[in-house]
């Protein structure tokens, strides 16, 4: 099956779809599109496939929550074992950016599979607060393009908010796992929904593993299978996440930010945060601070309520 843009129902002449579709269960048929599509998991998980021009299969992976995917024009791929998939998929032609925009936005390290047109595609995984943020730059989106009233002026903020998704998901380093699971562990999804509940709860493998009905060399390996990371460097991440809204949202020093979210002290805080994020919690306080003052709703971007 082959899907046009602006044979879509839903078209309405303008080169930009987004949807927040369930995709229930099952297999989908093998299709491809004359448009980009990018895709973010809300939630359920299934395996995506995608399949060169002699129906050979390329890539097979495992999405489940917070994952994003990315398939350019005329590349055909598949939905598998859909277990009560929902998500967020955006679809837009060339013609919605300038060249140079285009251009900019290809060359991220996330998205260089736009321009190329490949079918070998990097996983990309959003933490949760990184998930919220960009649900977050969504929801307004689809706002500004449902918006009945100043078309112009809605499909130029739609334009805006779309190249700041790209661009926040574009950032993302992504990585091409050595390994991926045929199917999802039910009880590896669990134990990850769990961990992102309370970030803060410490985690012990083994009596993790024993909880969930494994070995911990077993949980081990298929947690890392689904997420890319050990479970303790993922439960690490989830908590620096967390400090670094709480650097946003409240005045709370290094020190107490270290105790209140499970690191050794406030210099191991700094070093962590520093290797993930590339500066300083200082550094980030302030910049945040400065982006807040700058921006009448920047509470929006930065994780505060959104009234749209």
């Amino acid at each position: 099956m082959y899907y046009k843009l602006k044979e879509r129902i839903e078209y309405r002449g303008y080169p930009l779809l987004l949807f927040s579709n369930a995709q229930g269960g099952g297999n989908d048929s093998v299709h491809s599109h004359d448009f980009f599509e990018i895709a973010l998991v809300r939630s359920g998980c299934t395996i995506h496939c995608v399949y060169g021009r002699e129906n050979e299969l390329l890539q097979k992976s495992t999405l489940i929550r917070g994952d994003l995917y990315v398939i350019p024009p005329g590349v055909r791929h598949q939905f598998q074992d859909k277990r009560d998939v929902l998500l967020y998929t955006m679809g837009f032609l060339p013609e919605l950016f300038t060249e140079e925009e285009f251009r900019i936005v290809a060359e991220l390290p996330a998205l260089r599979e736009l321009a190329a047109g490949s079918c070998h595609f990097p996983r990309l995984h959003l933490l949760p607060l990184e998930f919220a943020e960009a649900e977050r730059l969504l929801r307004r989106l689809m706002n500004h393009l449902q918006a009945p009233r100043q078309e112009a002026a809605h499909r130029l903020m739609a334009k805006s908010l779309t190249l700041e998704y790209l661009i926040s998901i574009g950032l993302h380093a992504p990585e091409r796992w050595s390994r991926a699971p045929e199917t999802a562990d039910k009880k590896i999804l669990a134990a990850i929904e769990e961990m992102e509940r309370d970030p803060r709860k410490l985690v012990r493998i083994p009596e993790t593993a024993r909880k969930y009905g494994m070995c911990a060399s077993g949980f081990s390996r298929k947690f890392r299978e689904i997420t890319g990371m050990p479970p303790l460097k993922y439960c690490r991440f989830l908590r620096l996440e967390l400090v670094r809204q709480a650097l946003t949202d409240s005045n709370v020093s290094v020190e107490e930010l270290a105790e209140n979210f499970g690191f050794a002290d406030g210099n191991h805080l700094i070093k962590l945060f520093k290797k993930h994020y590339a500066v300083t919690p200082h550094r980030f306080r302030l910049s945040r601070r400065a982006d807040l003052l700058k921006t009448p709703r920047g509470r929006d971007i930065l994780g505060g309520p959104n009234n749209n």
